[in-house]
């Protein structure tokens, strides 16, 4: 939460005191809100976590991993009569 009220304060260019008031009395707009939120997690510590976590390789290997299930799932063989 701390990440996304200090987006809102960067955005909306007033004291995080001020967003928090502002948050809680509903009076953010949504589409900044949201805005706020998905940079938030992109760019706050939720993203530098994800990013640290998430490598090439991984994306490689669920890739890989969604493939051959998918390939499972339709009974390919080496002829593709499964198909």
């Amino acid at each position: 939460m701390p990440d996304l009220m200090a987006e809102l304060a960067k955005r909306l260019h007033q004291p995080v005191a001020a967003i928090e008031s502002e948050f809680k009395a509903g009076k953010i707009a949504a589409d900044v809100g949201i805005a706020a939120l998905v940079d938030s997690v992109n760019w706050g510590k939720v993203g530098d976590i994800a990013q640290k976590k998430l490598t090439l390789k991984d994306v490689w290997t669920d890739f890989g991993n969604a493939f051959y299930s998918d390939a499972g799932r339709h009974q390919c063989n080496s002829d593709n009569s499964g198909i």
